[in-house]
C-alpha cells in the first residue's frame, strides 16, 4: 500500500498463518511470539535497535477466559508435538549416522568432484553456444 517491500514468513506448522513480517526499508520486523518456540529477534543480523511490544494487552481477556481449557489443551498438544518431532529428528539423525558408517568408505569423492566439474564445464559450453 505504501510502496515498501516486505518479507513474510509463514508458520511451518500452519502455512496459512504468518509468524514474521519484515520491512527492510524502514528496518522494522513484527514477530509473533509463540510459547515453546525459542527465537530471539535480537539475533537477526543487521538490527541495531529492538523494541519489544506486548500485543497481548490488546486481547479481550473475557473472551480468552471462555476458551481457557481449549487454549490450555492446544498448548499442551503443541508442546507434546514439538517434543515428538525432536525425538523423531534425533532418531533419524542417529540412523543416518549409522548408515554413513557403511556407505562413506565406499564413496569416491574425487570421482564425484571430477564428474561435477565435467558437468559444469558442459553447461558453460552450452551457454556459450547460445550467445
Amino acid at each position: 500500500m505504501h510502496g515498501l517491500a516486505t518479507e513474510v514468513y509463514h508458520c511451518s506448522f500452519e502455512p496459512t498463518a504468518v509468524d514474521l513480517v519484515v520491512i527492510p526499508d524502514i528496518k522494522i520486523a513484527i514477530l509473533k511470539q509463540i510459547p515453546g518456540i525459542e527465537f530471539s529477534i535480537q539475533n537477526i543480523p543487521g538490527l541495531k535497535k529492538v523494541k519489544l511490544k506486548d500485543l497481548n494487552k490488546y486481547l479481550d481477556l473475557d473472551v480468552l477466559a471462555l476458551y481457557h481449557e481449549e487454549i490450555k489443551g492446544a498448548k499442551e498438544r503443541l508442546t507434546s508435538a514439538i517434543g515428538r518431532a525432536m525425538r523423531y529428528i534425533s532418531a533419524a539423525k542417529a540412523e543416518h549416522d549409522l548408515m554413513e558408517l557403511y556407505y562413506i568408505p565406499a564413496m569416491n569423492f574425487e570421482a564425484i568432484n571430477e564428474k561435477r566439474r565435467e558437468i559444469f564445464n558442459r553447461i558453460l559450453k552450452y551457454a556459450e553456444e547460445q550467445k
